[in-house]
């Protein structure tokens, strides 16, 4: 028996999903399952034999899979598991050649031919949306893209007769209703204006409440930075946020865990902060590297990183929240103290522009989310300053509607900036 079909399947790399095609070919000969142009297939090939044969089909004795274009991986992702099984159904007859038309196939089988998309199910229904496929898959609880047509399997003995659906639009969480009984500083008006880093030196200011007062302030997130956050939560394989997100780095955590790394190259927790707050506590136990690696971040608003199969571009556009006086511990010496606060305080300069110290509420949520809203109207696309201080006094200026900062604009940047307590 001979045969060809060809079908389309979905791979992760960074942020996006990429489409890969999948021919299979039934042949003559001796038996086997044979890969071209791609790195060792060992493992994709007994999870595609086992699932075949464990769903009720039959495995053809002799299969070629090759893919265009040729895969330059040392070994072959594993979400395209399912379109091998689905090219190599069609190709024996055993399934319609429909199935193999107009159609994206990501999931990787397991040996009882389970279908799990662990990582990266959001990528792939943006890649099916705009290409104009249909998306087939395992979606568990993942967020899709709205208006994405897709089909959920379980199984491989569901990949001819499953319902299409589609992806309805995501609705944010509405806690306003909270927030209007909340009173705000002028601090964290003026952080969630300017998205600027801030450095909680106050012992009776609370670093979590903080962090989560800026976010109530921001302006709901467009579709865009929508779409930038439910790439990055998907390739992790982590719930999507219902709202703009608040990270922490955490003591010990390592360099690829907060900036991005690792083999496949996988976002950090600056990138799963983005569009919301990063809170860094214990900054003065933070390695030298990774404080540099964050004021990098903090400079350029998105992470770089360069392996030797490409290079990959994360965003990380969010508000850093350090705590100055979060680790010291009560037993500690006055002197001990003083030589850690100055070390966290120098550390925290890399990576926030004001300094926090007081709490004293001052505007109802409905006046500071207006004053927010209205000052990023007018710094939206505006090129960002270079001194901290401009910035600051930008962002003051925008609460107070006008366009350029004047001289009392400065006058409070100077009062809040990190240097005038150091």
């Amino acid at each position: 028996m001979t045969g060809t079909a060809t079908t389309t399947g979905a791979y992760i790399s960074g942020l996006d999903a990429f489409p890969a095609t999948v021919r299979a070919s039934i042949e003559d000969g001796l038996p086997g399952l044979f890969v071209e142009g791609s790195g060792n297939p060992t493992e994709m090939r007994e999870r595609v034999r086992c699932a075949i044969r464990m769903s009720g089909f039959a495995m053809p004795e002799r299969v070629r899979i090759s893919f265009v274009p040729s895969l330059g991986f040392s070994t072959i992702p594993a979400t395209l598991d399912l379109a091998v099984a689905a090219a190599i159904l069609a190709a024996s007859g055993q399934i319609a050649p429909e199935c193999c038309q107009k159609r994206l196939y990501f999931g990787t089988l397991d040996l009882a031919s389970q279908v799990t998309a662990r990582r990266g199910a959001y990528c792939a229904s943006k890649l099916a949306a705009e290409t104009g496929h249909l998306l087939v898959t395992h979606v568990r609880a993942e967020r899709l893209r709205a208006g994405c047509d897709y089909c959920d399997i379980r199984s491989l003995k569901e990949i001819a007769g499953a319902p299409v659906m589609r992806a309805e639009p995501f609705a944010p969480a509405d806690d306003s209703d909270v927030w209007a009984k909340e009173l705000f500083s002028r601090g964290e008006v003026i952080a969630a204006a300017g998205k600027l880093g801030a450095a909680i030196v106050g012992e009776d200011v609370n670093s979590l409440t903080f962090s989560r007062h800026v976010r109530a302030l921001m302006p709901a997130m467009d579709e865009t930075e929508w779409d930038r956050v439910n790439s990055a939560y998907s390739v992790i394989g982590e719930p999507e946020p219902m709202d703009r997100p608040i990270c922490k780095i955490k003591r010990g955590e390592s360099l690829p865990g907060i900036i991005g790394g690792g083999l496949p190259v996988l976002p950090g927790e600056v990138t799963l902060a983005s569009g919301g707050v990063l809170m860094v506590g214990d900054i003065a136990m933070l390695s030298s590297a990774t404080v540099s690696a964050l004021k990098r971040v903090a400079d350029d608003g998105c992470v770089r990183i360069a392996r030797v199969n490409g290079s990959y571009e994360f965003p990380a556009d969010c508000v850093f929240i350090a705590d100055v006086n979060g680790a010291i511990p009560e037993d500690m010496s006055e002197e001990s103290s003083r030589a850690y606060r100055d070390k966290a305080m120098s550390r925290a300069r890399g990576i926030a522009d004001i300094a926090i110290d007081s709490n004293d509420a001052v505007y109802t949520y409905d006046q500071a989310r207006g004053m927010v809203e209205t000052a990023w109207g007018i710094l939206f696309e505006r090129p960002r300053p270079v001194k901290a201080v401009d910035r600051i006094a930008q962002a003051v200026a925008a609460l107070d509607g006008c366009k350029l900062p004047g001289p009392k604009h400065y006058l409070e940047a100077e009062s809040l900036s990190l240097d005038s307590v150091l």
